[in-house]
């Protein structure tokens, strides 16, 4: 590699940053965790929770007895500009092999299911 092909590849890493970090922070959401859970497994949440997303802030509820999460990630829908960040719930779940799974659904996924 010669010391004039480094400029093209700093510009396209550049693109693929800038690209990146526009996507990721257009998905955005909030969940909350269980204190209990944080405290009792937290490295089940590093493993399927926290390795998925980019929290931009945290803070404890007392009333709910739990963190509340606002969040980036691949695993939530885009959302426009001025419109109202949907709410997740994070679903664990466990196969015959005993490895754990979890996903985030919306809200309005909830609210569709059941009616």
């Amino acid at each position: 590699m010669s010391r004039k092909d480094v400029p093209d590849l700093m510009e396209t890493t550049d693109e693929v940053i800038e690209q990146s970090r526009s996507h990721i922070l257009n998905r955005r959401g909030t969940f909350d965790i269980a204190r209990e859970l944080v405290e009792s497994n937290p490295e089940l949440l590093m493993e399927h929770i926290f390795s998925k997303i980019v929290v931009l802030r945290c803070e404890f509820c007392y009333s709910k007895n739990a963190f509340e999460y606002h969040a980036c990630s691949n695993e939530f829908d885009e959302v426009p500009e001025g419109e109202e960040i949907p709410r997740y719930f994070v679903e664990f779940t466990r196969d015959e092999d005993n490895a754990v799974s979890a996903r985030f659904f919306a809200d309005n996924t909830v609210r569709k299911e059941i009616l």
